[in-house]
């Protein structure tokens, strides 16, 4: 997803959740990603229950997550 949330990405998410989904915006954590996060998850909270995860990490992303890890956050989201 990048940085940034198309229209036709929230149209997407909003068609496939509810008022009581709950969505984890995880984005990259360098620049981009910080700035993006707090658009995202506000436009997404029109919609749905939305949590921002951030890294402890500079520069740690999402795609280099191990399935443990990636577990243990939806846990704690839980």
């Amino acid at each position: 997803m990048g940085a940034t949330m198309s229209a036709a990405q929230e149209e997407l998410i909003r068609k496939h959740t509810a008022r009581n989904s709950h969505v984890i915006v995880m984005l990259d954590e360098n620049e981009a990603g910080q700035a993006g996060r707090e658009d995202i998850a506000c436009r997404l909270s029109k919609h749905c229950f939305v949590r921002v995860h951030q890294f402890a990490q500079p520069d740690a992303e999402p795609e280099h997550l191990f399935a443990e890890d990636l577990a243990e956050i939806l846990e704690d989201a839980a």
